[in-house]
């Protein structure tokens, strides 16, 4: 389902990806007064320790929220889903003693429950320079 990873933009912490679903059944609607609220993209994030990627444990202040990619439907016989996903971070809690690289893997849930591939990202340096 995810296509490819258009850009990891390292100055705004930026993912940017490409998605398909031959369904047509990705997305969720806003959920109703008194509806639990879903999530359907999934982040793991692992960081660079001794020089291996480590997945975070939780309670890591840097641990990614999940999100919700809004409902979406196509009229007409062809149901193919095809768009862009964006998605920035912000780092409100990082500390220069934390690891200054970061990897996210990811993965997309249509309403049907059916996971797409999972997707990692190149290397982010949270520091250029030592500038944070």
């Amino acid at each position: 389902m995810i296509q490819q990873i258009l850009s990891v933009t390292t100055a705004r912490r930026q993912i940017e990806f490409l998605f398909e679903d031959g369904d047509g059944n990705l997305g969720l609607r806003t959920p109703e007064a008194g509806e639990t609220d879903t999530t359907n993209l999934f982040f793991t994030l692992f960081r660079k320790t001794r020089g291996i990627m480590v997945q975070i444990p939780e309670g890591d202040p840097l641990k990614p929220s999940n999100y919700r990619i809004p409902y979406m439907e196509r009229t007409g016989q062809n149901k193919i889903l095809r768009g862009t996903v964006s998605i920035t971070f912000l780092y409100l809690f990082y500390s220069t003693e934390d690891t200054d690289t970061v990897r996210y893997d990811f993965y997309i849930k249509d309403r049907a429950d059916n996971s797409s591939n999972i997707v990692s990202t190149s290397e982010i340096a949270l520091s250029v320079n030592d500038l944070y």
